[in-house]
């Protein structure tokens, strides 16, 4: 849907179909499909580069369900180790997938040539 209003904080996103929008992040519940948290991103930080902006969204969209027993599912942008360490350590979990250039990724899950065909690999991490 292409964005028409007009807004200050609206954003260009070059590689969008409709280029200009507003972008959100949003934690939502699975089962209900109810909005538990959103933040609205200001083209200021949109903009900016950020180290590590992934667990810093993250551990502001979730914060409620800390010692809930809860879990996260998020993408390749938002997933890391450290998030799943910080979120074990307040009795929850993450499931995502990760990017192959985070350097705490072992160089056993990165060589796919060795493997067999339909074969995985299975890691738990060291706490």
């Amino acid at each position: 849907m292409v964005f028409r209003g007009k807004c200050l904080f609206h954003l260009f996103v070059k590689s969008k179909p409709g280029k200009y929008g507003i972008k959100l992040w949003v934690a939502a519940d699975a089962k209900n499909f109810y909005a538990c948290n959103m933040q609205v991103i200001h083209w200021q930080e949109w903009w900016i580069r950020e180290k590590k902006q992934d667990f810093r969204v993250v551990k502001y969209m979730v914060c409620h369900t800390y010692g809930t027993g809860r879990g996260v599912t998020s993408d390749n942008f938002l997933t890391s180790c450290e998030l799943a360490n910080f979120l074990q350590s307040k009795n929850g979990t993450v499931v995502g997938t990760l990017r192959k250039n985070k350097p705490e990724i072992s160089a056993l899950f990165l060589s796919g040539k060795q493997r067999n065909v339909h074969s995985s690999t299975i890691g738990f991490p060291m706490i």
